[in-house]
């Protein structure tokens, strides 16, 4: 008999998602000087990240964010030097 193989679980797999097709929403954050533009290029909950477009200050880069789940189960990554939780699900198409 065979052994199989054990398969990781993704510690995301109790989060609360509110919609599923992320692919393009927006989120506008306002830092104190200005808004910062986020845009979601993709959502990995096997690797527990999110891949951002972000707009600041007239420039765009392309990061990606460790997920983590609050309290409640719902996703979110942290920005910025104040770490300020920035939730996925608040994201708008």
């Amino acid at each position: 008999m065979k052994k199989q193989k054990k398969v990781a679980q993704p510690r995301m797999r109790g989060m609360r998602i509110l919609h599923q097709n992320y692919r393009l929403t927006e989120y506008r954050h306002f830092d104190g000087e200005c808004t910062v533009t986020f845009n979601i290029v993709s959502i990995n909950f096997l690797r527990e990240t999110v891949t951002l477009a972000i707009t600041n200050r007239g420039k765009i880069s392309v990061v990606e964010y460790d997920l983590f789940p609050d309290e409640k189960g719902e996703p979110y990554f942290e920005y910025g030097p104040d770490y300020t939780r920035i939730y996925v699900n608040e994201f708008e198409v």
